[in-house]
């Protein structure tokens, strides 16, 4: 079966917060995620990470389920293989991209697709040093080159760029390098067809209107933006954002394409998977927020400290 020309192709982001397998990785600093580990991540816990997966992205593609999945902070191709392999998602047949990334976590990012709408050309993972010296890598950015199906080529590159945990302004300088790095990689693409496809999905840790969403990787409001520069379809998220810290709604997780999408599809629609599963009430806070897995060390079993967001793209 060839991509539905009657029904949209669907692209959902998802930040699946800490999904770790129980096995020590001796490479990484993986410590807090292990059944001795004062989190206490036991086979029981993964399981039922996995079978919270699987739902949501069940859940979330409605009628019809998501045509690629980028996803961040996985630890490994085990812990993609439970999902994609040996879960009720098995019966859709997703295949996987993915490499290990440099991250001391050993957290990475990844891509799902489905070979009957979407067919793998090549991947690679895009490097991001930082500093001036070279001397240390954050998480990579994955880019794959695809065909949606018979014959539209695309680009897509699933980000999770470096986090706040410092305070934003301490680490903004490496979600720069990060931006930079993947405005290289569009401007490589632009330069050999200035009409490319390109979808950038992924966690940022910056907001739509952070510096280095808008002044290095040039990601504006479409009504703004020129050829070569890329519109934040984020902009035009209804709910109000996908990862809420002490009280305050951030949108983390975002959709970014070059202008061209609109040439090639012409109906558009993008949004925040805010289902009410995913929620539950912000005691301290007031609202809601994600139900994640952890609360601080607390295991509260839920899904992920970030909603997912989902791409349709209709001709």
């Amino acid at each position: 079966m060839l991509f539905p020309q009657d029904k949209p192709f669907k692209v959902m982001f998802y930040n699946v917060e800490n999904f770790f397998d129980t096995q020590d990785d001796s490479t990484t600093n993986d410590n807090d995620f292990l059944p001795t580990s004062k989190r206490q991540w036991t086979q029981e816990r993964f399981n039922l990470k996995v079978s919270h997966l699987y739902k949501t992205i069940i859940a979330v593609g409605k009628d019809r389920q998501p045509d690629i999945i980028g996803l961040s902070e996985v630890e490994n191709i085990r812990c993609l293989k439970a999902l994609v392999l040996y879960s009720p998602l098995s019966s859709f047949e997703y295949r996987i991209v993915h490499y290990d990334s440099p991250d001391p976590r050993g957290i990475d990012v990844a891509l799902l697709y489905n070979p009957q709408t979407f067919k793998v050309l090549k991947s690679n993972p895009c490097a991001v040093w930082i500093g001036d010296k070279r001397k240390h890598k954050t998480r990579d950015i994955l880019m794959v080159k695809g065909v949606i199906l018979p014959h539209d080529t695309m680009f897509v590159f699933v980000n999770h760029w470096s986090s706040r945990l410092k305070g934003e302004e301490l680490s903004e300088p490496k979600r720069k390098q990060s931006a930079e790095v993947l405005r290289q990689k569009i401007d490589s693409i632009c330069s050999i067809n200035i009409m490319a496809n390109i979808i950038i999905i992924g966690d940022f840790n910056d907001n739509p209107d952070n510096e280095s969403i808008t002044k290095v990787l040039l990601a504006n409001d479409c009504s703004t933006t020129t050829n070569n520069q890329l519109c934040n379809l984020s902009k035009h998220y209804s709910f109000q954002g996908t990862y809420k810290y002490k009280g305050n709604w951030e949108t983390f997780d975002q959709i970014i394409v070059s202008k061209t999408i609109y040439k090639t599809f012409p109906n558009i629609e993008v949004h925040i998977c805010a289902e009410p599963f995913l929620l539950i009430d912000d005691d301290k806070y007031s609202g809601q927020k994600p139900l994640g897995t952890y609360n601080g060390m607390r295991y509260t079993g839920g899904f992920s400290d970030h909603l997912p967001v989902m791409l349709e793209l209709s001709k």
